[in-house]
């Protein structure tokens, strides 16, 4: 197993990102540390909760959506 990149932390307060947002380069990963995630992505939506570790493949559009601030690296 392989990782590149780096690790940061981030806050997101309710909001909703621009969508069809799609990294071409690396997959994304999510996890939660605090609050709740929602990712819409082309097929379906993905429910995130607190502990929770989403990979979105690269390429593929996703829109991450916090109803309430969430905090995640």
């Amino acid at each position: 197993m392989s990782v590149r990149g780096s690790s940061y932390q981030m806050q997101i307060r309710p909001a909703r990102l621009p969508e069809n947002n799609a990294v071409e380069q690396e997959d994304g990963v999510f996890f939660i540390l605090k609050g709740h995630l929602r990712i819409e992505l082309e097929h379906g939506t993905v429910e995130l909760p607190e502990g929770a570790l989403y990979v979105v493949p690269k390429g593929v559009r996703h829109n991450p959506v916090a109803e309430h601030e969430c905090t995640l690296c």
